[in-house]
């Protein structure tokens, strides 16, 4: 279940408006989150994770109400807890990239980007079956206010690069799509590597580059971050299987590239005809390199 917690959320998000407001900005944020789980769950997406109820409660002797969602139950909740995480089992983890990836095309198939796509918003069902959830700082692109506001609206430990460099491509589906392709990466390289994909890039900045110092704009940062990225993704798979270790790193380099417009596969990103943020190429990857790893455990 998920419900409004207006105290927590005054302190969490330092609202500075009128209590008013601030009930009318958490009323619009369930709506919006409850509208997007009604449309995932009319479009049958089986990859993510929808509500199966929603209402208000309130008590008699109180004028306040508190409005909820409630979900299907997930026995070891999100991929973080799930048990098989803790054996080195990389026919499992790949596994669960590879539903993941499907969560995503899913969404992006109905003009929804997550925009907070981290291990924690993934839960694992049964033994391998993964879904994507919580879809509170997730956007549609249906010409909103909420839909073309530039800052970022997920968790910044997460977040791409350009991001945190304060950058926003005008491009509505390069900056949101291209976010989703990066942190898609970063579910990767925790999968195969238990590593923070974000902590380890900026940990490889040079001093002078990094976000919270430099103020030389994004593209003039990008020869650092790429180098950055390209040598954490190296780290991260020298030491899978000999077998999958290429198909890991070409995809991690896709999905993370320092450039928001050319994450993806590269006969899909650079393709002038369809969508250039498909995931199709990449999923089928992913469960190719699945099969590879059930093989050579």
């Amino acid at each position: 279940m998920k419900a409004v917690n207006v105290g927590y959320a005054a302190v969490s998000m330092q609202f500075t408006g009128s209590r008013v407001d601030f009930m009318s900005f958490l009323l619009e944020e369930f709506k919006h989150e409850r509208d997007l789980l009604e449309l995932c769950g009319d479009a049958h997406l089986d990859r993510v994770v929808v509500a199966l109820d929603s209402g208000e409660y309130s008590e008699a002797s109180s004028p306040y109400f508190v409005p909820f969602l409630v979900f299907e139950f997930c026995k070891d909740g999100d991929m973080r807890r799930h048990p098989r995480l803790k054996q080195p089992d990389l026919a499992w983890r790949l596994k669960v990239f590879h539903g993941i990836c499907i969560g995503v095309s899913q969404l992006h198939s109905r003009s929804i980007v997550h925009e907070d796509l981290k291990p924690a918003n993934v839960l694992v069902f049964g033994d391998d079956y993964s879904k994507i959830s919580d879809l509170g700082f997730s956007v549609r692109d249906d010409k909103t206010a909420r839909s073309t506001a530039s800052g970022p609206r997920g968790d910044l430990d997460f977040a791409p690069p350009e991001l945190l460099y304060g950058h926003y491509d005008p491009d509505w589906n390069i900056r949101h799509k291209g976010a989703d392709l990066f942190m898609l990466g970063g579910l990767l390289a925790f999968l195969v590597a238990d590593v923070h994909f974000v902590g380890l890039i900026l940990g490889k900045l040079p001093p002078a580059h990094h976000p919270k110092v430099w103020r030389g704009g994004y593209p003039a940062a990008l020869p650092a971050v790429r180098s950055a990225i390209f040598d954490t993704i190296n780290d991260i798979t020298q030491s899978l299987p000999v077998e999958i270790q290429a198909d890991v790193r070409e995809m991690l380099l896709w999905l993370c590239d320092a450039e928001p417009a050319k994450r993806g596969h590269p006969k899909t990103a650079l393709s002038t005809f369809g969508d250039p943020h498909s995931l199709e190429r990449i999923i089928s990857i992913a469960d190719r390199i699945a099969k590879q790893a059930r093989r050579i455990r």
